[in-house]
């Protein structure tokens, strides 16, 4: 296998590897309420998408292309071997010439005249006649030809009807496809959509929740001097959307280097947990990366 070939099958493996891990991680993202990196993830996804199906056209018409090459290629050695043939039939034939035309010219005046005439009356008699079969004939097939040429086929009481090649039939034809595939878009995209719901529908929490909550955060920074604790309050104030009203951060406890720990009072069920957990692990804030290492009701 030639390194081009190599190459061009690791591009493709790594393209279907990229879409499958990044589609994952985008209903994973989506689970924990993780916004962002749902984004992220959906851009690569969507990426990959698009090579994938780039390449998905591009060999079909690299197929199309080289099917006709060979077609053209078998085209133009028939009409080579049929004019060598023609040309050697010719070279082995001896030459015969109309010795008639050789005599003096008075004698083709009345035989040229009959001829043009004759062959002009033949002519218009074939016509009559194709235009009077044309007529009279009927559609149907003849039952002892298509015997003759199909065996196997099963011959009714009725004479088989043609194949229906009208623009009717043809519409038809399109329209049962088109509906076909209508059908089947729509269905995936409602899979889609349910599964999405699934992973991102609000549901109320139940009643006996914990009332109190300690959420640990393992805080790491870039280029940033900011205190820990300040950091910590931060991200609760950008996070306190995501729980009820009656949820409030009772107080922040820094373990150093780069550990928070943060109590709150006020009842967070399942659903606020995840919210809040994808909210921190998004770290809204810059220079800034926040890890939940554990939530303790």
């Amino acid at each position: 296998m030639s390194p081009r070939r190599v190459l061009g099958l690791l591009s493709r493996v790594l393209t279907w590897v990229v879409l499958l891990v990044s589609g994952l991680y985008v209903l994973v993202y989506l689970w924990r309420w993780e916004w962002d990196r749902a984004l992220i993830a959906g851009i690569f996804f969507l990426g990959a998408l698009v090579v994938v199906s780039t390449l998905a056209v591009l060999d079909a018409v690299r197929r199309l292309s080289t099917r006709l090459d060979r077609v053209e290629q078998r085209e133009r050695a028939a009409a080579a071997r049929a004019a060598r043939t023609v040309r050697r039939a010719n070279d082995e034939r001896a030459g015969r010439h109309f010795d008639w035309l050789r005599e003096p010219p008075d004698r083709l005046g009345v035989f040229v005249p009959v001829l043009l005439g004759t062959g002009a009356l033949l002519s218009g008699l074939a016509y009559l006649i194709e235009r009077a079969a044309g007529a009279v004939a009927s559609t149907t097939v003849d039952r002892r030809t298509a015997g003759l040429l199909a065996p196997d086929l099963p011959l009714g009481p009725e004479p088989v009807p043609p194949p229906d090649t009208s623009r009717e039939g043809a519409r038809r034809r399109t329209a049962v496809a088109a509906a076909a595939t209508a059908v089947g878009t729509l269905g995936a995209i409602g899979v889609i959509v349910v599964v999405l719901m699934a992973f991102t529908q609000s549901r109320p929490d139940p009643e006996d929740v914990p009332r109190s909550t300690t959420i640990e955060l393992q805080l790491r920074q870039r280029h940033s001097d900011r205190p820990i604790d300040e950091v910590a309050t931060a991200l609760w104030i950008g996070c306190r959307g995501r729980v009820s009203r009656e949820v409030a951060m009772r107080s922040t406890t820094v373990d150093p280097p780069d550990r928070a720990v943060l109590v709150l009072d006020g009842p967070i069920g399942p659903l606020d947990r995840r919210r809040l957990m994808g909210c921190l692990q998004d770290a809204e804030l810059d220079r800034w990366l926040a890890t939940v290492r554990s939530v303790r009701p």
